[in-house]
């Protein structure tokens, strides 16, 4: 079976169907669908296909050779996924982490998976109190490759969760680590994901976008909880070599190659010579905000970092942008107009801490180079759809208008 097969658009076929189901051990009345994909020439790709509550991997060489499938907890490159996996070890690791009584039984359901790097796993327990009551416990946890990275996370989310956040905005507090560092436990956070009820335009949306940007800018007036540094020539660094790789597999990737060239001649722009650098969130979309009664949660801090907070702005407008372009239905004006709103509000709260000059121009120089890492990540998962295109010239847009004479609406 060719990995190609896997990656075009319809419903799996009924033989790759039957080969997933057997290295599942699941029956052959259960839909076997793909839940993921990515694809990148001179680097492993990747499927993620879902059978019942059981998930399993195809792995393929950057050139789309055949695929090879094993059950996700067989990824040697997360060993923490096996413990996971295992209910005694599991119930045993939570055990370590909650006061007693033990657990009677733990289970874990698979939130997110990305091959080789990190899983997000939702873990229920369940223990029998002294009064014979049952005692129900939720965490979130996440499985990391690298034990240094789980440990840097970890260490972060404790300072993060002493820091006084103010009126406006709450951090998951950790829950504990795994000993051999693979594993961070945090509390699961309530509330209604913002994402969605922007995109239902529900009438809280317009109250939603406020104040996830005083929340956003709260973040940003907390210490540095890390000295890992985000830069966007980093960033652009990246585009670059990913871009070209899929340019030689995918030829409708030229608008992107052509953006991200600019992008490179664009990074000694004057206005990135005057940001005043803070404490970045590294992935602030709106699906990252949790709206709740009182102040708004901030999830997923993962790729925090000391950077631009002109780059976590433009990463909320540009999320806004892809739902729009990717819907059936697209809707720019009413996509910038939230983006619009979501900036006004931010420089609002940002007032009183040291944004630097061109503000605006530089969340329009960071929001191409989101636009382009988008386009990137489509292709990579979708080849054959025009979405990718459609964010380039999204990207080279933005880009025209900051050096036709700048972004000054912030």
């Amino acid at each position: 079976m060719r990995a190609a097969e896997a990656l075009a658009p319809g419903p799996v076929s009924d033989e790759l169907a039957r080969r997933v189901r057997a290295v599942a051990g699941a029956g052959d009345d259960l839909r076997c669908r793909v839940v993921d994909r990515r694809v990148t020439p001179g680097e492993p790709s990747h499927v993620l296909f879902e059978v019942g509550r059981r998930y399993v991997v195809g792995s393929a060489s950057g050139d789309l050779s055949d695929l090879a499938l094993s059950p996700i907890e067989s990824d040697e490159s997360l060993p923490g996924l096996r413990l996971v996996h295992d209910p005694e070890a599991l119930r045993s690791l939570t055990d370590s982490w909650f006061p007693a009584p033990p657990a009677a039984r733990s289970r874990a359901e698979l939130l997110r998976y990305r091959p080789g790097r990190r899983a997000t796993f939702l873990v229920e327990t369940a223990a029998v109190g002294p009064d014979r009551r049952l005692i129900r416990r939720r965490l979130i946890a996440k499985v990391y490759h690298d034990p240094a990275k789980a440990r840097a996370v970890h260490a972060e989310m404790v300072v993060l969760a002493s820091a006084d956040t103010g009126p406006d905005l709450v951090l998951a507090r950790p829950v504990g680590i795994e000993p051999e560092g693979d594993i961070v436990g945090q509390e699961v956070m309530a509330g209604t994901a913002l994402g969605p009820l922007l995109a239902a335009s529900s009438p809280r949306a317009g109250e939603g976008i406020d104040r996830a940007a005083r929340a956003l800018a709260a973040l940003h007036r907390l210490p540095p909880a890390s000295d890992r540094r985000r830069a966007l020539s980093t960033t652009i660094d990246k585009l670059e070599v990913r871009a070209r790789r899929v340019a030689a597999l995918h030829p409708e990737a030229a608008p992107l190659v052509e953006l991200v060239d600019r992008l490179a001649n664009a990074s000694d722009h004057p206005a990135l010579g005057r940001a005043r650098h803070s404490l970045v969130h590294g992935d602030a979309k709106a699906d990252q905000f949790l709206v709740r009664p009182d102040r708004l949660a901030l999830l997923d801090l993962d790729h925090c970092g000391v950077g631009d907070p002109a780059a976590d702005v433009a990463d909320f407008i540009g999320k806004l942008l892809q739902r729009s372009l990717a819907s059936g239905r697209p809707d720019r004006a009413t996509a910038e107009a939230m983006g619009l709103r979501f900036r006004v509000a931010y420089t609002v709260a940002g007032r009183g801490h040291d944004l630097g000059e061109g503000f605006g121009d530089r969340i329009t120089l960071h929001l191409a180079a989101g636009l382009a890492r988008r386009a990137l990540r489509a292709l990579q998962r979708a080849p054959a759809s025009p979405l990718a295109g459609t964010l380039a010239a999204e990207g080279h847009r933005h880009l025209d208008q900051l050096l036709a004479g700048g972004d000054r609406s912030c």
